[in-house]
């Protein structure tokens, strides 16, 4: 990376790096879960440990045009990857709780769509096997979008649009039980909103206005879960985990242009509550959370876990600053407060000698989230409209890099050197002074002249 300036863009190298070391040191995308998962495809993971490297290039491709990763090994992994997707479809390796079992997941789906579209924009016009890569990216994408469109895998009605965790999210004992769910309606929305103008999938028009209608629904729907407090992650309103409010609200945030008048109303409202919730809370921790599925292949709902930590969080806040109508909620939040609480949280987190999380567990998803939320607050402070935050993290980096520059650390040692001379020529002055007038004492009791008695002036006492 050249010209680096941002401390934002420095987290995001030495993230790369650590990732990149990991994989060639490994010859494998290894972390703490690799003992328990290393009979899997491990196809999600090592996705979610590409996907920073492809969105870095596209986000910042002055800083990040070369890559750390060498060439050979992201084509050779994305390969491995888009062929396993092909043969499995939507099966998130190692990440279900039922290994090897055929459910398709929403989520995945998401991913697949979001990381075919990156892939694409890198791989296209580059030689012939990165045409390769282009064509199965195209083919691959469009398979995950009509999965995501499909009328029998999600729930519509007069509430709006919604995804469970799979493409089963409804199961009937003396009554029907539905497993829609906040977060993964979100996380598919957001796909659907990239995927509307990415040149990768050619939609015409009434493609395009399909899927634009489908995000409209689901912002109805996600809207309708709010509380006045939360964004809840249910039908019933009943499950009040920030989790779902942090991916609802970004969801809301990142589709806001495709949206309708009455789902942009609530969006400040929601904005304010989430940040207030955020403001309250004593201490930021690894935020882990679970999800509930439903299965093909058994009766009883699964616990599905979310990987996105404190990197949601950072990443929904990061995304307040790209509409313009929360500037009323950020400015009497004391947002820069709160971001800056946040980002010396995540990276209290990080293991100082590998640039990677966790300092406790090494786990590879979380950089995913990290990358995009340390790029978007790039994008934001500078400018876009936006005033510049400064953190108390970033006020550490520029003092840790300027006391990298040796011209700096001689002037510096000049300046010392010269106010230690001052500090010793006024203290041998005070001596000087201290002893003049300790002698003119000395010759007043020789005299025998009283000394004047010192005032003491009175407190006046009003009444």
């Amino acid at each position: 990376m050249k010209d680096r300036t941002s401390p934002y863009l420095d987290v995001v190298q030495r993230i790369l790096s650590g990732l990149a070391k990991v994989r060639l040191e490994a010859a494998a995308w290894r972390d703490s879960e690799w003992e328990e998962q290393a009979r899997e495809t491990q196809v999600f993971k090592i996705g979610e440990c590409l996907r920073p490297f492809y969105l870095s290039a596209k986000i910042a491709p002055d800083q990040f045009r070369e890559l750390l990763l060498p060439r050979d090994i992201l084509f050779k992994d994305t390969d491995y990857f888009l062929k396993h997707v092909s043969k499995t479809k939507f099966f998130p390796s190692p990440y279900s709780p039922i290994p090897d079992s055929t459910d398709q997941y929403t989520d995945f789906a998401a991913f697949v769509l979001d990381f075919c579209g990156l892939s694409y924009e890198f791989w296209r016009d580059s030689s012939t096997r990165g045409e390769r890569i282009a064509e199965s990216c195209r083919d691959i994408g469009h398979q995950a979008l009509e999965f995501l469109l499909d009328t029998d895998n999600c729930l519509i009605d007069e509430a709006g649009c919604r995804w469970g965790g799979t493409n089963k999210y409804r199961r009937v004992k003396k009554t029907e039980e539905l497993y829609t769910d906040t977060y993964f309606t979100s996380v598919v929305i957001l796909a659907l909103q990239s995927a509307v103008d990415n040149t990768m999938l050619a939609l015409s028009s009434t493609q395009k206005e399909l899927i634009k209608q489908r995000i409209r629904q689901a912002g109805t729907w996600i809207v309708g879960r709010f509380d006045d407090q939360l964004i809840t992650g249910d039908e019933s309103k009943a499950n009040r985990k920030l989790l779902y409010t942090t991916w609802g609200l970004r969801a809301l945030i990142d589709t806001n242009k495709s949206q309708d008048k009455e789902t942009k109303a609530a969006l400040p409202e929601i904005a304010t509550a989430y940040l207030r919730t955020l403001q309250e809370r004593k201490s930021f921790t690894y935020e882990q959370e679970y999800l509930t599925i439903l299965s093909q292949e058994v009766d009883q709902p699964l616990y599905y876990e979310d990987r996105s930590g404190l990197g949601g969080i950072l990443l929904t806040l990061a995304s307040l600053r790209e509409v313009p109508e929360l500037e009323g909620p950020i400015e009497v939040s004391s947002y820069a407060h709160l971001l800056d609480r946040l980002v010396n949280a995540v990276l209290s987190l990080r293991d100082p000698s590998t640039g990677l999380w966790y300092n406790q567990q090494f786990i590879l998803s979380i950089h995913s989230y990290l990358t995009e939320a340390f790029l978007r607050l790039d994008r934001h402070s500078k400018g876009f409209g936006s005033k510049l935050e400064v953190s108390g993290y970033m006020i550490r980096s520029a003092v840790k890099d300027t006391l990298l520059d040796e011209t700096v650390i001689n002037s510096l040692q000049q300046a010392i050197y010269d106010r230690v001379l001052r500090l010793i020529e006024q203290a041998e002055q005070g001596r000087i002074i201290e002893e003049g007038v300790s002698k003119l004492r000395e010759e007043e009791d020789t005299n025998g002249k009283p000394r004047p008695k010192k005032r003491v002036r009175s407190r006046r006492v009003k009444k």
